[in-house]
């Protein structure tokens, strides 16, 4: 059995999310992306965090957009998808489809609050409801949310039990 430090070494890129001119989805520029990240030999990918704009998607297109990329990976990296959601029922939702879709995890921005027990209890709520190992995004900048040492330090413990009781 593996940690989740074991299982995610090595470089896992954000990635942005390919769209043609007029805004849509542009999936053979995405598929073209993963077969170079392959190339270059990183160890995964991340779409849909902040600069893959997955705040900006429908559903319908931020499902596709996993879909394509599960696909085009092929099990040759793994696949971390962006969480972020203005209320825990939300991520949860959003982490459970995407490890319905094939990804191997989420990385989850966090709720717009400022207090380190909420934000605990919404990782650790995130972590034990969805079934997918969860990780943290953390980009005060554009978030709002400035995540303190303590609070990153403190949910570690919580995310790799749930990572052992479901190994």
């Amino acid at each position: 059995m593996s940690t989740p430090q074991e299982r995610y070494r090595g470089v896992h890129p954000i990635i942005p999310t390919a769209f043609h001119e007029d805004g849509s989805f542009d999936e053979a520029s995405q598929r073209r992306l993963i077969d170079h990240l392959v190339a270059v030999g990183v160890q995964g990918v991340a779409p849909l965090g902040f600069l893959g704009e997955g705040h900006k998607l429908t559903e319908a297109e931020r499902r596709r957009v996993i879909e394509v990329i599960v696909d085009q990976a092929r099990g040759r990296l793994k696949v971390l998808v962006g969480v972020r959601a203005f209320g825990t029922a939300s991520a949860v939702a959003q982490a459970q489809e995407a490890k319905q879709l094939g990804a191997d995890a989420v990385f989850a921005a966090p709720l717009g609050v400022q207090n380190d027990d909420a934000l605990y209890a919404y990782y650790r709520t995130l972590a034990e409801e969805s079934g997918i190992d969860v990780m943290i995004h953390d980009f005060p900048e554009s978030f709002g949310t400035v995540l303190s040492p303590a609070l990153i330090a403190r949910p570690r413990s919580a995310l790799c039990a749930r990572a052992k009781a479901r190994a």
